[in-house]
């Protein structure tokens, strides 16, 4: 080679950008008469580069729940087929479902923007006091799911529902005012082959149960 030529190029998604770099020969064009030809080619480059990463914040975007940064509804469903089907027949699975108790009266009261900090400070919350590999994630409104990592123990599982309970009704602190509130969860221990869908079905009918009981409160589902 007798010659280089290169030209950087914006990359959305990576912050240090991509480069085009052409080699020339002494039998080949001179790096001058590659100019014209890499002129067009950054301006390609550069369009697929952008909407490469446009797909990549649209991807993201339908597995991140936009207000709290769980995982979306969406993706809680998707994983819910993905595990259910690769999971080991003899696995047991432990969910919970969670809502959280008169959220509505937070919006009525304070504002929207005091309702999704307290959606965002109520989803970490989640995240702090169950295991690292578990699944959060928030489908819709006020109501939170989390599916426990496998080998989670009955015990193991009511014990985080506790702590759910507890840290959801830790006062929070907004622009607006302290506000309280409190969480129903349901918790759902199947038995070894049960599908996770319906482990899951199970825990939202005990989330009914622990709202009957009053609220504020964990309900386990009844044995399959």
């Amino acid at each position: 080679f007798v010659g280089c030529l290169v030209a950087p190029v914006a990359d959305p998604g990576h912050p240090e950008g991509a480069w085009i770099v052409i080699w020339t020969t002494a039998e080949g064009p001179t790096t001058s008469g590659h100019r014209y030809a890499m002129s067009n080619m950054r301006r390609a480059f550069a369009l697929v580069l952008s909407q490469r990463a446009q797909l990549r914040a649209l991807e993201r975007a339908a597995r991140v729940d936009q207000v709290t940064g769980a995982t979306s509804r969406a993706r809680f469903l998707e994983l819910v087929d993905q595990i259910g089907a690769s999971a080991d027949p003899r696995t047991r699975h432990a969910v919970l479902y969670i809502d959280l108790d008169d959220f509505k009266s937070i919006n009525d009261r304070y504002g929207h923007a005091a309702g999704d900090l307290v959606l965002r400070s109520t989803s970490n919350r989640i995240a702090r006091v169950v295991s690292s590999e578990a699944v959060v994630s928030r489908l819709g409104g006020d109501e939170f799911a989390v599916i426990c990592p496998p080998g989670t123990t009955e015990a193991t599982a009511s014990e985080v529902a506790g702590r759910i309970v507890a840290a959801v009704a830790t006062p929070i602190e907004t622009t607006r005012g302290t506000v309280v509130i409190g969480a129903s969860v349901g918790l759902a221990y199947g038995a070894e082959g049960d599908d996770l869908a319906s482990v899951v079905e199970a825990a939202d009918g005990a989330l009914l149960a622990a709202k009957a009981a009053g609220r504020g409160c964990w309900r386990l589902a009844p044995s399959s």
